[in-house]
């Protein structure tokens, strides 16, 4: 039995499960980005007193291919991976991902895409901490640099290139995508604000992670400053006044 078939048993024994309240498919191929070696990340969700039933049901696999089944009930799905949680890391999984089929008039769904962003209550306070975890390792790079001490200034430019990327995404809502998405993100989904094309930031991330060259680093501030103050972060900005920034 192939892959595909494997999972089509899968979804069809769940579709014909009156205690699934819905099913997706998670990870990159539920974003339809999809390798030869991309794992199977399934979600089903299931009535309230299901779950162990379900777990037997629907066992996870590692053969051929890794079968990752994660079993929740309505509740649980929506606690899974809560904002500022221990599994927080694990967001990005539901970003830009559509239920394969959902009974609960579009709940499964809601909750998936609340999932895969920031909540819009914590988005303001989100991008001022990433932008100001950005400029902190910029003008320590700077500092670094100044003193003659290109591998600490190295370093803290790629730090600073990471704070950056997720500010640009945290600023729009979003969460920062693992780095195997980051490309695909920005092609696909791009965000609406940012000053560079999709090809030129990711370029400008590669020479800054291959070199922490300070003069790039100074015009890419100057841009973000402009970017900072346009989309209402001055109060971040001004909190640097003082420190010489380039």
């Amino acid at each position: 039995m192939t892959n595909d078939e494997t999972y089509e048993r899968i979804l069809e024994a769940a579709r014909n499960d009156s205690q699934v309240l819905g099913f997706a498919l998670t990870g990159g191929r539920g974003k339809g980005f999809v390798t030869e070696h991309s794992d199977y990340d399934i979600s089903i969700v299931v009535m309230d007193g299901y779950v162990e039933t379900a777990k037997r049901t629907y066992p996870s696999t590692i053969t051929p291919y890794k079968f990752d089944i994660f079993v929740h009930t309505l509740e649980s799905l929506r606690e899974y991976a809560s904002f500022r949680s221990p599994m927080e890391w694990d967001r990005y999984n539901f970003a830009h991902v559509k239920t394969v089929f959902d009974r609960t008039d579009g709940e499964i769904q809601r909750i998936i895409d609340e999932k895969g962003t920031i909540p819009k209550d914590r988005i303001e306070e989100t991008a001022k901490a990433d932008l100001d975890a950005y400029i902190n390792h910029y003008y320590r790079s700077l500092k670094n640099g100044r003193d003659g001490d290109a591998f600490a200034s190295r370093i803290d430019a790629t730090e600073s290139a990471q704070c950056l990327l997720a500010f640009v995404f945290s600023a729009e809502g979003r969460i920062k995508p693992y780095s195997k998405y980051i490309l695909w993100a920005l092609e696909h989904h791009p965000l609406e604000h940012l000053p560079w094309s999709a090809g030129e930031f990711v370029s400008i991330l590669g020479r800054l992670f291959e070199t922490g060259d300070i003069g790039l680093q100074k015009e890419v501030f100057k841009a973000v400053r402009r970017y900072a103050i346009d989309r209402g972060y001055q109060e971040t900005i001004d909190s640097w006044e003082g420190c010489d920034l380039g």
